[in-house]
């Protein structure tokens, strides 16, 4: 029997996540400010995609138009490759984009045009901006090598304000768009499903000489059984897998509200299942209290 590509990927998404280490790195300046990166370790992903578009090799239905196939296309000439260190830079992106339209990408042009949109009200405009601000400093890194089971993407961006970090403001940036034209093209059901993921994002409230971290469990429950079934079935895969958060505070840190939390210095090391992350009934919060040295004020890297 042909083992379709669509069935591998669905075992590649549920395994790859038990064969994957998550870990979010913070650090925290003392004026909010800031730097983060996450780091995603999925070697054993590579079997796994090898020979899911090897079982593809033979399916002599396929519509070199659709971009299913394109994607496979494009992953397979990837893999051949062998080995991969790449780093995509989104504000490159943007000047190419533009430059291609006759400008000269700048953040105070980005801002000028975003003044200039009549469809949003000033307190919309300082959302989006807050977002384009941290959108802009991304930076991707991807690194593959078959030969060593290596693939790793990392993600690093800076951050204007802990307080309102892109993924922590997502809330409100989905009712934004809800008053936005376009919001009526949307499917309701794909911005409900949105709209509870967003409750699982990391709220972060920050002070001279605290943190606080609130965030639940991603609910995925939509009332399907079938997609019930394929959440037990990933949470089952995802046993062994650890979600790690690493927090860099700008002064040492005296006490953490969690048991399983570490901290030495001005750093706490916190891991969890990444089950935890997948369940609507957990409350992964946290309270950091630390003193604030000069020493510390400027601690974040910069990409």
């Amino acid at each position: 029997m042909r083992i379709r590509f669509g069935f591998i990927a669905i075992a590649i998404i549920l395994i790859g996540s038990a064969c994957s280490n998550y870990t979010e790195e913070l650090w925290i300046n003392q004026d909010g400010t800031g730097s983060a990166q996450v780091t995603r370790d999925m070697g054993a992903l590579l079997p796994l995609l090898q020979l899911g578009l090897m079982s593809d090799d033979d399916n002599t239905n396929k519509n070199p138009n659709n971009p299913m196939e394109q994607g496979k296309t494009l992953l397979k000439s990837v893999l051949e490759r062998g080995k991969i260190d790449t780093t995509i830079v989104v504000a490159d992106i943007l000047q190419s984009a533009l430059k291609k339209e006759g400008e000269n990408f700048t953040m105070p042009m980005l801002k000028q045009k975003l003044d200039e949109d009549s469809h949003t009200d000033k307190s919309q405009k300082d959302a989006i901006w807050k977002m384009v601000q941290e959108v802009v400093t991304m930076r991707l890194r991807l690194q593959m090598d078959t030969e060593n089971d290596l693939l790793r993407i990392t993600t690093s961006q800076q951050f204007t304000d802990i307080n309102h970090r892109l993924l922590s403001n997502l809330p409100g940036l989905l009712k934004l768009a809800g008053q936005l034209p376009i919001a009526d093209s949307i499917n309701a059901d794909r911005l409900a499903a949105v709209e509870s993921a967003a409750q699982s994002v990391p709220n972060y409230t920050f002070t001279d000489n605290k943190l606080s971290l609130r965030r639940q469990g991603l609910d995925l429950n939509t009332g399907d059984p079938q997609a019930a079934q394929g959440m037990e079935m990933a949470k089952g895969f995802m046993s062994d897998s650890k979600y790690t958060m690493i927090i860099h505070l700008p002064g040492k840190v005296k006490s953490v509200s969690v048991p399983g939390a570490t901290y030495k210095k001005n750093t706490v090391t916190w891991e969890v299942p990444m089950t935890d992350l997948l369940d609507a009934k957990k409350h992964l919060d946290i309270d950091i209290d630390y003193k604030g040295k000069r020493k510390y004020r400027t601690i974040a890297p910069t990409w």
